[in-house]
């Protein structure tokens, strides 16, 4: 499998960008913004930020989504929801799944914007559409909620289940509790203890306990 020259992560060249950094595949040969993304990824933030700033003069989409997401939690500049907000704005009208899922954070939130469940959703539809795990994973939890769209446990076991597939540890956990809970799909504790186990094995703890409470009940 290919990798992303910018995080060194495993690529879906079928995507169009990376899962993990969401780096557009075109700006894989940008030798600033890998620069950039190799300090950022690093926590070397005040030599990230002028590179990323440079980039954003020129335009590029994800230097604006990474610098928004820099001014949102005050790497290497003073927080800035409002900047934030701009930069995303642009890069997501751009198609940068990982600008598009922040926007829909935001708005949940009411960071930088007026607080609105409804474009939350429709920004986490857009990022998930595009395969954003993370995403797939917020709008998971949108339709469980009913927050910015009609309560639908079936479709919320759906999205769980796209992100769960990519390995997003979270929506593994909470298929495993969908399943347990016949919450949006037919009661199955063993398919509960296999996406526990997903998840336990990525560190979260409340997985394993429940893996370990099925197994003193002698089920799943």
């Amino acid at each position: 499998m290919a990798t992303c020259s910018i995080c060194k992560k495993p690529l879906n060249e079928n995507a169009g960008f990376c899962p993990d950094c969401g780096t557009a595949l075109a700006e894989n040969n940008n030798k600033m913004l890998e620069e950039a993304m190799v300090y950022y990824l690093a926590k070397r933030y005040a030599e990230a930020v002028p590179r990323l700033e440079t980039l954003v003069q020129e335009g590029n989409a994800v230097a604006q989504s990474i610098l928004g997401e820099c001014f949102y939690n005050a790497r290497g500049v003073a927080q800035n929801y409002g900047k934030a907000v701009e930069l995303c704005q642009k890069a997501a009208d751009a198609g940068i799944a990982g600008a598009q899922n922040n926007l829909g954070s935001f708005y949940k939130k009411g960071h930088g914007v007026k607080q609105d469940h409804t474009k939350a959703a429709e920004f986490f539809r857009k990022a998930a559409d595009q395969g954003f795990a993370i995403a797939q994973y917020n709008l998971g939890n949108c339709f469980g909620d009913g927050e910015g769209v009609k309560q639908d446990y079936a479709a919320a076991a759906e999205w769980f289940r796209k992100a769960a597939d990519q390995g997003y540890a979270l929506a593994q956990y909470n298929l495993g509790n969908y399943y347990a809970k016949a919450i949006g799909v037919k009661r199955s504790y063993t398919m509960a203890a296999e996406w526990w186990r997903k998840a336990a094995d990525q560190g979260i703890p409340q997985a394993q306990k429940n893996l370990e409470i099925l197994k003193k009940k002698g089920i799943g």
